[in-house]
């Protein structure tokens, strides 16, 4: 920290003291809701159906049978039969979004719809992050200012961290409100040690249901940190403590019983994932290089904000070494146990693969935010003594060189709106490469980082299954598609899942090229197979005479519906060709 003045400070320096907390409130404020409301219109968030689009079908789904089950059949859980085996339905069966799904139940037993109650709770995590992020530094003895810089940085990374923009933007928000949320219950836990007020625990043991019905991962999120903060108060405890550490635990197994029961009921998965870890994203994150999309998300790799975190997390470990009290531990345990997971879970056939295990790098950022916080709020004290030597000074510029551009270049890649179009290469093939992306030559499009309305397409493919007179099961290849169409009602029973057996012999008969074409739909046919939804041209159905199939289009999707011999001429839909 800077020496005090040995004068006294002028009015203005007075004034600005008293003022830069509150105008930063308001800057900050101000940004965040500016930033919420560009990537997630509020046409679509005040909208009676449920936002669509990747993941969002998906628990869209999940949440409207949980609706169903609790208000109709007054039970949390129910075990459905289906051809493809026995699934869970309700909030046993949807658990990653328990937390969305008890929200959706309240807002819609209060008169709203579901599709209303399922957009406002992802509005709610965007709207509540700065707060949520501010508080958990605050617990952690973090001062209001340096508080208000973790606040921000937080911001930043949720917006402009390639990573956790491309997870909020595909709907895994529980998982991501859990990671910003892991820190404030703890934080509350050093507050009740420190204080030993009843309602500090209180606080602290309501903090906890809200982690463990929004994501049952919460448990890998703050086991390590609560571990480490029970085992430094172990001496001081007494054992009326150890009774109340028996008994939250005894919660926490009632708080999942109906999991616990509903898993139990059905049997276990045969076949364990690839082991296959993220080790070497560790390097290409730092690189803003693509390694694996399957991982990493479709967005561009944009790490700036993140890699800043890290760093002055570590630089404040670094200056504090030997200082380092409980707070700081504790943020370090949490930072490390969900690190680790994260780049090397994969390679461990118990703790699932890769992708779902690399989810674990947001709650590593989030426990790390009030870590850096206190070394980025030195920043400008140390800029000012920098200033007074020149070696140090330009250490400094040279560092904000370096810094600041990759900074700037992760904000404008999902705000492309602010920069030029830039100019192709005459003569050249529109796309180059796969792997070019923005900021290299300009030959591809910028993908939208929004949320967008629900495609038109999907919409026409949807409209075209539920008119057909045509019964049987549906074979659909895009998995954005299929997750979609199981919004329908009418379609759900009939869409055969991509894991199925079924699917996969479609698949070996459809591109098996010893099978005639007209065997191959009669075989289809034996199968109940009425609908083939491909993600382009079939071309060895085309070679079938006209009878035995008809062929519509719906923006690049070819449905094949199989009639039989006698089959109908296919209806147009009105304003699209076949």
């Amino acid at each position: 920290m800077p020496d005090e003045a040995p004068h006294r400070e002028t009015p203005r320096a007075v004034r600005w003291k008293r003022w830069r907390f509150p105008l930063g409130v308001i800057g900050f404020a101000a940004l965040h809701i500016a930033l919420v409301f560009h990537f997630l219109p509020l046409s679509l968030m005040i909208d009676d159906v449920a936002v669509s689009g990747r993941e969002f079908d998906r628990h869209a789904v999940g949440v409207r049978q949980t609706v169903e089950t609790l208000l109709e059949q007054g039970k949390t859980w129910s075990v459905e039969s289906t051809p493809w085996g026995a699934r869970l339905i309700g909030v046993a069966g949807n658990a990653p979004i328990r937390g969305w799904a008890w929200w959706t139940v309240a807002l819609a037993g209060l008169g709203l719809s579901w599709g209303l109650a399922f957009n406002l709770f992802v509005l709610l995590v965007h709207l509540t992050l700065p707060l949520v992020l501010f508080a958990s530094a605050r617990l952690f003895g973090n001062d209001r200012h340096t508080s208000l810089v973790a606040m921000g940085l937080g911001v930043m990374v949720w917006f402009f961290d390639g990573f956790i923009h491309d997870a909020w933007l595909a709907g895994r928000l529980p998982l991501l409100a859990v990671a910003c949320w892991a820190p404030v219950p703890v934080g509350l836990l050093l507050r009740f040690i420190d204080g030993r007020r009843w309602y500090q625990m209180v606080a602290c043991g309501g903090a906890l249901v809200v982690a463990f019905v929004l994501h049952p991962a919460a448990l890998l999120v703050v086991g390590a940190p609560l571990l480490v903060v029970y085992l430094r108060q172990l001496k001081k405890m007494r054992p009326i403590h150890h009774v109340w550490v028996a008994l939250g635990g005894v919660g926490l197994l009632l708080l999942h019983g109906d999991l616990i029961a509903a898993w139990w009921s059905l049997e276990a998965p045969t076949d364990d994932p690839t082991p296959s870890g993220a080790l070497p994203l560790v390097l290409t994150d730092y690189l803003g290089l693509a390694y694996d999309r399957t991982i990493s998300g479709a967005r561009g790799v944009r790490s700036g904000f993140r890699y800043v975190v890290f760093t002055a997390a570590m630089a404040t470990v670094v200056i504090k070494r030997r200082e380092l009290n409980t707070e700081h531990i504790v943020l370090l345990a949490g930072t490390g146990t969900a690190l680790v997971p994260a780049y090397l879970g994969g390679y461990f056939f118990s703790l699932g693969p890769t992708s779902s295990m690399y989810l674990l790098l947001a709650p590593a950022i989030f426990w790390a935010l009030p870590l850096a916080a206190p070394f980025l709020a030195s920043v400008p004290a140390l800029w000012t003594r920098a200033v007074r030597t020149p070696g140090a000074l330009v250490l400094c510029l040279g560092l904000s060189a370096l810094v600041v551009p990759k900074l700037v270049r992760d904000v404008l890649y999902f705000i492309p709106y602010w920069i030029p179009v830039p100019q192709t290469i005459p003569d050249e093939k529109p796309y180059l490469s796969d792997t070019i992306g923005f900021g290299g030559l300009g030959f591809l499009d910028h993908p939208e980082h929004q949320l967008m309305p629900t495609r038109s397409d999907f919409i026409e493919v949807a409209h075209r299954l539920t008119q057909s007179p045509t019964e049987g099961l549906i074979i659909v290849e895009s998995p954005a598609l299929g997750a979609y169409l199981e919004r329908e009602r009418s379609l759900e029973a009939r869409l055969v899942p991509r894991t199925s057996e079924l699917q996969l012999r479609v698949r070996r008969l459809v591109t098996d090229k010893q099978r005639t074409p007209k065997s191959t739909i009669r075989k289809l046919g034996e199968m109940g197979i009425s609908w083939l939804l491909a993600n382009g041209n079939v071309s060895r159905f085309d070679e079938c005479p006209a009878e035995s199939r008809n062929i519509h289009r719906a923006g690049p999707y070819h449905l094949y519906e199989f009639n039989g011999s006698n089959s109908a001429q296919p209806r147009s839909v009105p304003g699209r060709s076949r």
